[in-house]
């Protein structure tokens, strides 16, 4: 199968652009003609994706028609798309072939992206996205102050939710993400969920430490949607409640970060037996490393996350993982199993520090978090690349939908 794959980037920005770096490599070794379509090339700091010498890469950010030309004279079977910036283009594209999308967030169900409110505190949001959003925007702080941002971002998503009932099927991590693209209006049957891919680790030995510090960690990008201010100001509540030294490790980099340093000073001077650590990004290897050091890691996110994968693979080496009970998180994250859930209408530090406080001193999690570390909710490359050949082989020979060729 000819197989196009297109982001809005070709560059490493997040969990998602690792993804398609890994699906792309398992769908050519699986004997796939892979090639690779680009939005744009931003941010220009990151690495570049790497892909298979062989694939042929489109750039629409230089010549946008000639990138279009040059797919169309490939002829893919099927073009799997992950995220566009301008509907418009996407239209197009999709235009081109038979088309499957992967929800890896709430794209056409929200305002910013984020479903959450922020005011008077942060806390999920149900609701279906339409009109009524714009009358919740200023009043819930959805985002920020300037009307026109509101009704740019308003129209974008409308335009992205019209373009997704016109692909041939929908791709999704969690049951969480299936039904909210349902009740958003694509059929039942044209919304698939996979496995995230989560190859076996080799066994990590994890002896379980009775001396100081309990380490925790955080990985993923420092923005204050993601919970990690949060998680600073819940570390004196944790330190109080096991009574010993503690260290946090925040791996990654982002907006927040500086916000993020500031309040950590802050608390280290004021509670000198509490410890914050920044590492900066880190390569797989020693990210993989500083997760084996720790006692549990913990998922603070205040949006109701799609799925969480850095906490499932966090359990797939043993560690188990604080958060909050929102989202995809509950598919995976068995409270008092392989770590414990906090209450997330509203997420607060008090409640984020007693689901830590757990995850460190009841001795079943950490027994029944290594005993489950090959958990079901996670395959291999080669098992995620046979579930979406069945997807892209129903789509390919599914009906156009609303003038989709």
């Amino acid at each position: 199968m000819r197989i196009a794959i297109a982001n809005w980037s070709n560059r490493h920005v997040g969990g998602l652009e690792t993804y398609v770096a890994n699906v792309s490599r398992a769908l050519a070794d699986a004997g796939h003609d892979i090639a690779f379509w680009h939005e744009g090339s931003a941010p220009s700091d990151r690495a570049p994706i790497a892909f298979p010498p062989q694939v042929p890469l489109f750039d629409a950010g230089r010549d946008l028609d000639l990138s279009f030309e040059s797919l169309h004279t490939w002829k893919p079977d099927i073009l799997f798309v992950h995220g566009l910036v301008s509907p418009d283009t996407e239209r197009k594209l999709i235009d081109q072939a038979p088309a499957v999308f992967f929800g890896h967030g709430y794209y056409g169900t929200c305002i910013t992206g984020a479903k959450t409110h922020m005011f008077p505190v942060a806390r999920p949001c149900d609701r279906v996205f339409g009109p009524a959003c714009l009358v919740q925007f200023y009043p819930r702080r959805c985002g920020g102050l300037s009307p026109v941002t509101m009704w740019t971002e308003y129209r974008r998503q409308a335009a992205r939710l019209v373009n997704l009932e016109r692909y041939r099927g929908v791709v999704v991590f969690s049951e969480h993400m299936r039904r909210e693209f349902v009740r958003h209006g694509i059929p039942l049957d044209r919304v698939h969920r996979v496995e995230p891919i989560c190859d076996p680790h080799p066994e990590v030995l994890r002896p379980g430490k009775t001396v100081e510090p309990a380490r925790v960690a955080f990985a993923g990008r420092l923005d204050k949607i993601k919970g990690c201010r949060l998680l600073i100001a819940a570390m004196p509540e944790v330190q109080r409640l096991i009574a010993r030294r503690i260290e946090l490790v925040i791996v990654g980099a982002g907006p927040d970060e500086t916000a993020c340093r500031r309040l950590a000073a802050t608390v280290m001077n004021a509670h000198p037996m509490v410890t914050i650590t920044f590492t900066g990004w880190l390569s797989r290897d020693r990210a993989d490393a500083a997760l084996d050091s720790v006692d549990a890691f913990v998922l603070p996110s205040l949006l109701p996350e799609p799925l969480g994968l850095s906490g499932l693979e966090a359990t797939r080496r043993g560690v188990p993982v604080a958060a909050f009970r929102a989202g995809g998180i509950p598919e995976w994250l068995e409270d008092g199993v392989n770590g414990a859930l906090a209450p997330a209408d509203p997420p607060t530090a008090r409640g984020l520090a007693e689901a830590i406080v757990r995850t460190l001193t009841d001795r079943r999690i950490l027994a029944s978090t290594r005993a489950r570390s090959a958990d079901a909710h996670a395959t291999t490359v080669s098992a995620h690349v046979k579930q979406l050949e069945s997807i892209f082989e129903q789509a390919a020979s599914r009906p156009a939908v609303a003038g989709v060729r």
